[in-house]
């Protein structure tokens, strides 16, 4: 454990989440516990020597933040979300997944029960214990549950998997708009030092970075795309940004197997399918592959009908910078054009002749 300051300790360098305590005057209360049996339980040992556990406070709902709860004799605090996604886990499944990270950890999951949070939150909280302060911010993003703890008198924030810090960013289930406004929102806390989820410690000078990465994941994924690449093709040509940060602690390897997971999640959500259909009429974030395809077929069927004349083509004083023809081209085109024109404007303007383009739901339309 490395000591942030009089009263935070933090663990960056084992294996799962970043996790860490804070002694007050009345115990100690954890932030996030460990991935492993042993790891554990070592801290276990650390922490009973200094005073009572008081809480454990979970930040996400991924197992490598809160699988170590078990081994602690202390009620759980986690937003609703959290505690819903471990009760419906296949704990059998995350038994076995978990045993084979050393030899010894087997021994220590026999009998298994987590320890799930019994005490939740939704929007945030506040945790009085002794002479500290715990604010819980909700902060969706990575995940959609993920919370940011503040440790008030202590100046200091844990973000949870909302920063990745130096290491390879998870994407796999994260709403990458989501994310970039909890960026936002842990810069404009009055906390300067911040515990990421993974990798070192860092301030809110790396918040630029965070966001600029999330940003080029979407960017690359969308070249895809608007290719013509399937989701399968995509899944085994985008490898580019494969190597650019090392991954975690004792996650060498692991690399090709997360680049895959990330960009079959934004894949999702730059069209706009799976997780991340369309909500409340919101219209798809991105060229649909099979509609462009199925128009691409129709437009060489009318060319050969026509003798090679394109019936579709758009004049070429109308093409892009000029005239309505300018993103969407021939019958196909002129479909997504009325789709896009409608998707964007909202209800019309009282004596503009214009509509306004609302966000629906929160959500920029992307």
């Amino acid at each position: 454990m490395k000591q942030l300051t009089d009263n935070v300790f933090v663990d960056n360098e084992r294996r799962g989440s970043n996790h860490g305590y804070v002694t007050t005057s009345d115990g100690v209360v954890l932030i996030d516990t460990p991935h492993k049996p042993t790891d554990a339980l070592r801290l276990r040992a650390e922490i009973e020597a200094i005073g009572p556990i008081r809480y454990i406070i979970n930040t996400e709902p991924h197992g490598d933040h809160w699988t170590g709860n078990a081994y602690f004799d202390c009620p759980a605090i986690a937003h609703s979300g959290v505690r819903q996604r471990i009760l419906d886990t296949d704990m059998a499944e995350h038994v076995q997944r978990v045993s084979g990270m050393g030899p010894d950890e087997r021994l220590h999951l026999q009998g298994y029960a987590p320890n799930t949070p019994i005490i939740t939150f939704e929007s945030g909280m506040t945790l009085h214990v002794g002479n500290h302060t715990f604010r819980m911010t909700h902060m969706p993003g990575h995940t959609k549950h993920q919370a940011a703890v503040s440790v008030v008198e202590e100046g200091v924030t844990f973000t949870s998997d909302n920063i990745f810090c130096q290491v390879h960013t998870w994407i796999q289930e994260a709403d990458p708009a989501e994310w970039l406004t909890a960026l936002e929102s842990l810069r404009a806390l009055p906390e300067d030092s911040f515990i990421p989820g993974h990798g070192p410690l860092c301030g809110k000078e790396y918040l630029d970075d965070q966001r600029a990465w999330i940003e080029e994941w979407v960017a690359y994924v969308r070249t895809g795309v608007e290719r013509g690449m399937t989701k399968d093709e995509a899944l085994d040509q985008l490898t580019d940004m494969t190597d650019r940060y090392p991954m975690d602690v004792e996650q060498e390897g692991m690399a090709p197997f997360v680049m895959r997971l990330n960009i079959a999640n934004i894949y999702d959500y730059v069209t706009g399918q799976g997780a991340h259909a369309r909500r409340c009429g919101q219209a798809p974030r991105g060229p649909c592959p099979r509609r462009r395809e199925r128009g691409q077929r129709a437009r060489r069927r009318l060319r050969s009908e026509k003798g090679g004349h394109d019936p579709c083509a758009v004049p070429q004083d109308r093409g892009r910078g000029g005239g309505r023809g300018g993103r969407h081209r021939g019958a196909e085109g002129g479909l997504a054009a009325l789709r896009h024109r409608c998707r964007r404007s909202g209800p019309r303007v009282e004596g503009t002749g214009r509509g306004r383009a609302p966000e629906r739901c929160g959500l920029p339309l992307r």
